[in-house]
């Protein structure tokens, strides 16, 4: 059993390390999750929606975010209803950037994963990732 538990831990952190493999930018890997999950969003998100989509606490997101913005890649939209609060939404620099070679760096690993796995496999790791997730939350 307890070779197994190694084995499955080892191949964890493996596969880990391949997707989070930093495309070559200054930019960390939680500020480059920070940028195409707000890229990837249909309309500007709220710091809290974020950090529950990244499963992270809110100020990770804040810290990760003040460079992004000061970079000019994405903006802080004032709510029109609460003045103390705000979203994000990506600026045009910021969609130049991840619709560029950088968004091919960023999604080279997950795009050669759906090109040997398939979609069906694909989803059903991501199913068992999710189950795994929540288990040890």
């Amino acid at each position: 059993m307890k070779k197994s538990i190694i084995r499955a831990m080892a191949s964890a952190d493996e596969f880990s390390r391949h997707i989070h493999s930093v495309p070559n930018t200054p930019l960390n890997a939680t500020q480059l999750d920070i940028l195409f999950n707000i890229a990837s969003s249909v309309d500007a998100i709220r710091p809290s929606e974020l950090a529950a989509r990244m499963n992270v606490a809110r100020p990770i997101i804040t810290k990760g975010a003040a460079p992004l913005i000061d970079l000019g890649y994405l903006s802080k939209v004032p709510d029109a209803n609460d003045g103390r609060s705000f979203t994000y939404a990506i600026t045009r620099s910021g969609e130049s950037l991840t619709a560029g070679l950088l968004g091919q760096q960023y999604y080279q690993n997950m795009d050669k994963l759906f090109e040997v796995l398939g979609k069906k496999k694909l989803n059903k790791l991501t199913r068992l990732l999710d189950e795994a997730n929540a288990a040890l939350r």
